[in-house]
């Protein structure tokens, strides 16, 4: 799921191909840094802020909630 989000991340910050995926992977390893999602929320938060980017906590925590659906859908797919 923080791959994927990672990944949306990437796309409104304007990275694509192997700048995307590495950016992806940066939002898992910061995953690692405490328990819980606080820490890659902080991160995302501050890379969109840092763009210049106006995206609120609520939005991101949507679109993460999103991610860990599709992320279930791509293990376990409906049968």
């Amino acid at each position: 799921a923080n791959k994927l989000l990672g990944f949306w991340v990437a796309e409104k910050l304007g990275k694509s191909g192997d700048s995307a995926e590495s950016y992806a992977k940066e939002v898992v390893v910061a995953d690692f840094e405490k328990a819980g999602v606080e820490d890659v929320l902080a991160k995302v938060l501050g890379d969109l802020a840092a763009a210049g980017m106006s995206v609120s906590a609520e939005a991101i925590a949507a679109q993460r909630e999103q991610c860990v659906a599709q992320a279930r859908q791509q293990i376990v797919p409906e049968q």
